[in-house]
């Protein structure tokens, strides 16, 4: 004899998971053969970046739900700054006016970041701007590793910060730019290397098992050492898969 239990999709429709994220999308003026950047900033933070293509168009999904302000660059024309506010499950419309030309002399710059075992181009490295009055821009690359600063001061020099998990961090100064050129650079981060022994077969979940010596960087670049800490007090080692 044959039963079949079941239901139909009517009776217990699976109710949809809400989005916690939203949307930006808009139109900036085109400059004919000028690359326009598009970031959305936190805190001074950049969240993430896009470029408009040649008719002005942009679109950056998956934005947390909040309060942000969107920078729109391009080399040679003032930056334009404005406040949006993102709602999770919508698209937030933005659209630019013309940005102006600037009238003082700038530079900009342009480099590539990549791994330097492995030469792959690396994404979303955080890098930051320091000039010697101590102004700080942050600027992240894209996924062929690229990224550009539009802008910069031709009288002085200044700094690159570059921090990016798993790589030893940098600092790259780097000197004046003539008026209206734009110098071109190639970064290489070092992966850090652990120093880990390998621990015996089942011995890694053994209740009393030895932690082996090792070093990691936090999210500010600064490395960390089991050593530096078991001296000083008992240490709690949390594991942990994804985001927090």
């Amino acid at each position: 004899m044959l039963f079949w239990l079941g239901c139909s999709e009517s009776e217990n429709p699976i109710a949809p998971i809400p989005s916690t994220t939203g949307s930006l999308e808009g139109q900036v003026t085109p400059i004919q053969d000028v690359l326009i950047t598009i970031q959305i900033q936190q805190d001074d933070m950049v969240i993430a970046s896009t470029k408009a293509d040649t008719d002005g168009n942009y679109r950056i999904n998956d934005i947390e739900n909040g309060t942000y302000v969107v920078s729109v660059t391009a080399e040679g024309y003032e930056t334009a700054q404005l406040t949006v506010q993102i709602h999770a499950g919508e698209v937030t419309p933005l659209n630019v006016a013309a940005l102006k030309m600037l009238k003082i002399p700038v530079s900009h710059l342009r480099g590539r970041v990549s791994d330097r075992a492995t030469k792959e181009p690396l994404k979303d490295v955080r890098i930051q701007f320091i000039d010697e009055a101590d102004n700080r821009r942050e600027v992240l690359t894209g996924a062929s590793g690229v990224f550009g600063l539009e802008n910069l001061p031709v009288d002085q020099q200044f700094t690159l910060v570059i921090n990016h998990e798993r790589y030893e961090p940098q600092n790259i100064v780097i000197h004046p730019i003539p008026s209206g050129e734009t110098e071109k650079i190639t970064i290489e981060l070092l992966p850090i290397q652990l120093d880990v022994e390998e621990l015996p077969a089942g011995d890694g979940l053994a209740v009393g098992a030895k932690a082996p010596p090792f070093s990691l960087s936090d999210g500010d670049g600064n490395v960390h050492s089991l050593a530096d800490y078991i001296e000083q007090n008992r240490v709690v080692l949390v594991f942990y898969r994804g985001s927090w």
